[in-house]
């Protein structure tokens, strides 16, 4: 048996350099540990800021493409409101044709007036004309 001041018992085959001591082997599996674990975290995070920077892309290639749009739609709206205020209602035009067919109507018999007055002249001057035009 061992005692307190013992040489330390070796396996057979083994020398004594081959020996960590227990203090030794446990920090050095915790800094294995540690070193993989940033390891890992390095690598979810560069794959984190990889995915935000890829988000943050697309999410301002979405808010230029819906600007894009939006700039559209308005040039719309502002061509619909121009024609809005540039073209005829229906009722404007309605009212303005009455008028104008109203005015029409009565220009024709103006005109049918001195056509008649003008016929009656010419009969009036084929009859009588030889009297007063020899």
């Amino acid at each position: 048996m061992a005692g307190v001041g013992a040489e330390p018992q070796f396996h057979a085959g083994r020398s004594a350099d081959n020996y960590v001591s227990l203090r030794d082997y446990i920090n050095e599996r915790i800094n294995a540990a540690e070193q993989l674990n940033t390891t890992r975290f390095e690598a979810v995070e560069s794959m984190f800021t990889a995915q935000n920077r890829a988000t943050t892309m697309a999410l301002d290639k979405a808010t230029a493409a819906i600007d894009y749009r939006l700039v559209a739609m308005n040039e719309f709206r502002d061509s619909l409101r121009d024609q809005t205020r540039l073209y005829v209602t229906k009722s404007e035009f309605d009212g303005l044709r009455a008028l104008t067919s109203a005015e029409i109507k009565s220009i024709q018999k103006t005109v049918y007036m001195i056509t008649g007055g003008l016929v009656l002249l010419q009969a009036i001057i084929s009859l009588f004309g030889n009297r007063f035009f020899p």
